[in-house]
């Protein structure tokens, strides 16, 4: 029979006991970490006194490190710790097979643990084993486009254009798209306007983000397009420009005739050039220099690649040469009469001498020698000459009218040299 002393001593230790039992402070922490790099899970335990502290990987039940110990062979495993607090599980290099949980424990009676996870994330990659690699193929045909992406979380895929044109997928009014979700794209009856690169681009919120490019390549025959097959052109021109647009993938041999079917070479005559205006598309032109009257005949652009050959006429015709008009200068030509020419300068009849006082005169000299005033002339009276000869007042009228109609004579030039004036600026603009 227990006594009542033994029940008081039990009941005293007890306590004390279970004060001493070591606890953890806080939890283990979630850990989450990118493939490559190092992860720690953290054990903080209170009042470990003799107790020891155990690291388990809980879904294989594999015993990673018992206190100071690291019992796995993996060499990515080391641990961290002060011998009493703080146990930390250091994983280096983790990868895929490093994701689950891991528990941390005391060797009590009963045992005491707690767990985190730990979670690995890895960027986006693109499989090529898996991906469609650059393509060629013929208008009309239907292709797909695939490309294989892994990665955690699992990435999502788009396509795009590498030129930012939409994406034709097919002939519906909705079947264009500026970006087109999913591992596959599939495009109907390619045509040469499908042609291009495209870009497969796998995104998970892990940089980076990775893209694949797939060239695809459509092949047809050549297309010509002549936007003006009637041009004309004047003997004497300086030159003439002939132009053809063509489409051909792949590129075409592009070539010039004359109307006797011979080959136009590159001369002083002929200016041959090519412009590419895509990568199927290229304008042709020839350029025609010193217009003779030979150069007016039926000029030829032909195209041709491995799957066909195509060609263009333009007629080269004859245009009346433009009319010219040439300017009439008149030299203005001043008429004066005898009796209007200008009488001497007033330099000539005065001359500077020094200042000197007039012995005939109480007014001072100021210097300047005058000449005599000249008498003006009068004009005669009409009718007062000899008989049979002219007055001098006849002859003063007839010369006044000589010089009135001359006047007026080139006024009337002048009027002549404006109008004509007119009309070369009138056809100028025309």
């Amino acid at each position: 029979m227990i006594s009542r002393k033994t029940v008081i001593i039990v009941l005293v230790i007890l306590p004390l006991g279970l004060a001493y039992r070591p606890e953890f402070v806080g939890t283990v922490k979630n850990v989450t970490v990118q493939e490559g790099r190092e992860a720690v899970l953290s054990c903080t335990v209170d009042k470990l006194r003799t107790y020891k502290v155990a690291w388990v990987r809980v879904d294989t039940q594999t015993i990673l490190t018992i206190h100071t110990t690291v019992i796995t062979r993996n060499p990515r495993v080391t641990l961290e710790h002060n011998g009493h607090t703080n146990w930390h599980l250091h994983i280096s290099d983790v990868n895929e097979q490093d994701r689950g949980a891991y528990m941390c424990q005391i060797n009590t009676d009963p045992m005491i643990s707690q767990a985190g996870f730990l979670q690995v994330v890895v960027p986006p990659k693109i499989n090529d084993l898996g991906s469609s690699t650059d393509m060629i193929v013929r208008e009309m045909q239907d292709i797909s486009l695939r490309c294989r992406a892994s990665g955690f979380p699992p990435p999502r895929v788009q396509w795009r254009r590498e030129d930012g044109a939409a994406i034709q997928r097919g002939n519906g009014r909705d079947s264009a798209a500026m970006l087109v979700e999913g591992e596959q794209l599939n495009i109907t009856r390619v045509s040469r306007l499908h042609m291009g690169a495209y870009l497969c681009i796998a995104r998970n919120g892990i940089l980076p983000a990775v893209s694949k490019r797939v060239d695809v390549k459509v092949h047809f025959g050549p297309v010509m397009l002549v936007s003006s097959q009637l041009e004309s052109a004047y003997v004497g021109q300086r030159s003439k420009r002939l132009q053809c647009e063509t489409e051909a993938y792949p590129r075409s041999i592009n070539y010039w005739t004359n109307g006797a079917g011979e080959m136009i070479v590159a001369s002083e005559k002929y200016q041959l050039k090519t412009v590419e205006k895509s990568l199927y598309q290229l304008s042709m032109i020839l350029i025609i220099h010193h217009i003779q009257r030979g150069d007016f005949q039926n000029y030829r652009c032909v195209a041709k690649n491995s799957l066909g050959e195509v060609d263009g006429v333009i007629s080269l015709d004859e245009e009346p040469a433009p009319t010219t008009y040439s300017t009439v200068k008149l030299n203005q030509n001043i008429y004066t009469s005898p009796a209007e020419s200008p009488a001497e300068t007033a330099a000539e009849r005065e001359e500077v001498v020094p200042a000197r006082p007039d012995p005939r005169s109480d007014r001072q000299w100021d210097g300047v020698r005058r000449g005599p005033t000249p008498a003006r002339p009068e004009r005669p009276p009409p009718g007062l000459g000899k008989p049979g000869e002219a007055s001098a007042g006849d002859r003063y009228s007839v010369e006044r009218t000589s010089s009135r109609a001359t006047v007026t004579q080139d006024a009337q030039w002048l009027l002549v040299a404006i109008v004509a004036a007119a009309v070369e600026a009138y056809w100028g603009l025309r």
